[in-house]
């Protein structure tokens, strides 16, 4: 975990932000292989994200909370720091996330979709383009 302490100096991906325990921040963290996830990846992923919302099984506060969770969950795209003692968890933005990263995310919405019993003809065709994209 990254520890920051008030008078030192924020790291750069930090600097601007105005921290407040009850929200969470999405920030760019450039660290290894990152941005490698393919636009077919990136349009399933959020057509998928959308549809899952719109089924309403999902408990998620908002389909901001939903993607925030299946980001890091499935895609591991967590970072821990604190700040004046406070923990903090940064969650990578998706335009980073490597092939297998994206992979992940949506392989394990798509588990979750068929657990809860989100299912349609929307959502077939979308599951359907990406076994099609995977293979």
């Amino acid at each position: 975990m990254t520890k920051i302490t008030t008078g030192e100096k924020l790291p750069a991906y930090l600097a601007r932000l105005k921290f407040d325990p009850r929200k969470w921040y999405t920030l760019d963290i450039k660290e290894g292989k990152v941005g490698e996830g393919t636009d077919p990846q990136n349009r399933i992923f959020h057509k998928l994200l959308n549809e899952a919302w719109i089924s309403g099984v999902f408990s998620d506060e908002s389909i901001i909370t939903m993607k925030l969770r299946i980001k890091l969950v499935y895609g591991r795209a967590g970072k821990k720091i604190e700040i004046d003692g406070s923990p903090y968890m940064i969650i990578q933005s998706w335009g980073d996330f490597t092939k297998d990263q994206r992979s992940d995310c949506i392989n394990g919405l798509i588990s979750e979709m068929m657990e809860l019993g989100a299912v349609g003809p929307t959502i077939d065709s979308i599951i359907r383009e990406w076994v099609v994209l995977r293979e």
